[in-house]
C-alpha cells in the first residue's frame, strides 16, 4: 500500500483525482493492517510468556459511526481517553453543550498524543466534530418526529451498509490531514479529492488496491459472522498450521525489498 500513498503524499499537486482517491483508501488499509498488524503480534508474543493482552482492533471497518468506530478502533487508547480525559472532564453526565464541548476537547487530546504538530490536533479536532455531529443527530432523530422516516431507513440492512460505507470514507478523507505534513498539501489533496482534476495516475496498475480493498472487506465479514473461528475448530491442526505457513511463505514472496518500520513507531 505504501507504493500507492508514498508518491502521492509527497507530491499532491501533480496526481489526479483518481490517483489522489486511491492513495487516500490505500493509507487508509496501510494504516489499519500496520497498527492491527503489530498489535497482533505484540498478542502473540505475550501469549508465549504467559501474558493476556488486550484487543486492540475490532475489525474497524464495519462501524455504521464514529462514536462505533472509536469503540473498535485502538480500544486501548480509546478505553484511556474516556476513563482519564473524558469521564473527568463531565463525561455526558452535564447538558448537550458541555457533552459536546467535552468530546471535542477529548478528541483533540487524542490527536496530539501523536505528536506535536498540528496536523495531528486538527485530526483529533475533527474526529471530535464527527463525535459531536453524531450526538446531536441521535437526539434530533428521537425528538424530531419528522426524522424518524429517515431514522427507519438507515436501521434497514441497505441504510446500514450505506452507514458503514459513508463513515469509511469520511475517515480515509480525514487521514489526509492527520498524513500530509502542512496543511497547504492537505488543502491541495481535498481540492483533488472533490473537484476532478488532471494529472499523473496512479503509481502503480490500480487492480492491486482494489484486490487488497475487496480482501480486507472480505475479512472483516468473515471475521465479523465467525467464519474463521469456525473452521479453526473444525480443520486439524496440521492442516492449519499448513495453511498458516503457505500464507507466511506467500508474504514473504510478494513483500517489497525497502522494508519500512511500522508507521505506528513513531508514536
Amino acid at each position: 500500500m505504501a507504493l500507492f500513498v508514498d508518491p502521492v503524499f509527497k507530491d499532491p499537486q501533480q496526481y489526479s483525482s483518481y490517483a489522489t482517491w486511491g492513495a487516500i483508501l490505500a493509507y487508509a488499509v496501510q494504516l489499519y493492517c500496520d497498527f492491527s498488524g503489530y498489535s497482533d503480534m505484540a498478542i502473540g508474543v505475550a501469549h508465549l510468556f504467559g501474558y493476556k493482552l488486550a484487543r486492540n482492533f475490532n475489525m474497524p471497518f464495519l462501524s455504521a459511526s464514529f462514536a462505533e468506530f472509536w469503540r473498535r478502533w485502538h480500544m486501548s487508547l480509546s478505553s484511556w481517553i474516556r476513563d482519564y480525559v473524558f469521564i473527568p472532564l463531565g463525561g455526558s453526565r452535564g447538558g448537550r453543550w458541555q457533552t459536546c464541548r467535552n468530546l471535542l476537547i477529548t478528541m483533540t487530546l487524542c490527536g496530539l498524543w501523536h505528536g506535536a504538530g498540528w496536523n495531528y490536533i486538527a485530526f483529533g479536532a475533527l474526529h471530535g466534530l464527527f463525535l459531536v455531529i453524531y450526538r446531536l443527530w441521535q437526539e434530533a432523530r428521537r425528538g424530531a418526529p419528522w426524522l424518524a422516516w429517515l431514522a427507519r431507513g438507515l436501521d434497514t440492512a441497505p441504510g446500514h451498509v450505506l452507514c458503514v460505507g459513508t463513515t469509511f470514507l469520511t475517515f480515509a478523507v480525514s487521514l489526509v490531514v492527520f498524513r500530509t505534513t502542512t496543511f497547504t498539501a492537505a488543502g491541495t489533496m481535498l481540492q483533488h479529492l472533490f473537484v476532478r482534476t488532471d494529472g499523473l495516475r496512479m503509481p502503480l496498475h490500480s487492480n492491486g488496491l482494489w484486490y487488497t480493498l475487496a480482501l480486507v472487506a472480505v475479512a472483516h465479514l468473515v471475521g465479523h459472522f465467525g467464519v474463521w473461528r469456525r473452521v479453526q475448530e473444525r480443520v486439524p491442526a496440521p492442516v492449519l498450521g499448513g495453511a498458516y505457513a503457505f500464507a507466511m511463505s506467500l508474504a514473504l514472496l510478494f513483500a517489497t525489498d525497502d522494508g519500512k518500520a511500522f508507521i505506528y513507531f513513531q508514536f
